[in-house]
């Protein structure tokens, strides 16, 4: 992941270490999907969706079944995005303790 900001000018690792403002602008997207994430069962109203889905189905899930494969979506998509945010600031953290 490091590699790729650095290749594409997020920050750079030949002399002074800086970041810029394009990466901090990508950590805070990240936070702002991490945030969305846990809004979308209201949005979407999941509830009713289940419901519906379910009462049309002859399949051996239940509505719990459906619910907690969607939660599972969600939290998956949470974990990943908290991994790269992690990834992003270890190796800044390593840059800027290298310097000091």
């Amino acid at each position: 992941m490091h590699n790729i900001l650095e290749k594409t000018g997020y920050y750079d690792a030949e002399g002074q270490f800086d970041v810029t403002e394009q990466l901090c602008v990508t950590l805070n997207n990240i936070d702002y999907v991490r945030k969305t994430l846990s809004s979308i069962p209201q949005r979407l109203d999941w509830d009713q969706v289940v419901s519906d889905v379910t009462s049309k189905e002859d399949g051996a899930d239940t509505a719990e079944d459906k619910r907690a494969r969607l939660w599972t979506l969600v939290t998956s998509a949470d974990e990943g995005m908290g991994n790269k945010r992690k990834q992003i600031i270890s190796k800044i953290g390593e840059k800027v303790m290298d310097m000091i």
